[in-house]
């Protein structure tokens, strides 16, 4: 559990999902998979950075708001933050989704 929170302000403003990015996220079959995906979605958008995945960083009002949207309680996260190779190929969907770039720090 990470001990950052986000305001209702804030978790509005960026961590509402679109039509494109509902039709993203329900290419994921199993519900964890939906669910971690759209929430490294809004934790991207919000945080401006992917969650740590070594223990998977939650952060309830995020995952809460996004469960709430998708309909799906929020303990399928416990599942989905088992599987490392998922969350990096989700990562990389992501980035593709947002047209964004890793920050190579150089």
């Amino acid at each position: 559990m990470s001990t950052i929170t986000f305001s209702r302000e804030l978790l509005s403003q960026y961590a509402t999902l679109n039509s494109d990015d509902h039709q993203l996220i329900q290419q994921r079959r199993r519900q964890h998979n939906q669910l971690g995906f759209a929430y490294q979605l809004a934790f991207v958008r919000i945080a401006n950075r992917f969650p740590q995945i070594d223990p998977f960083e939650i952060v309830d009002s995020l995952l809460q708001y996004v469960a709430i949207q998708l309909d799906i309680p929020t303990s399928e996260i416990d599942k989905y933050a088992q599987r490392q190779p998922t969350i990096s190929d989700h990562q990389r969907a992501i980035l593709a989704h947002l047209k964004l770039t890793l920050y190579s720090g150089i």
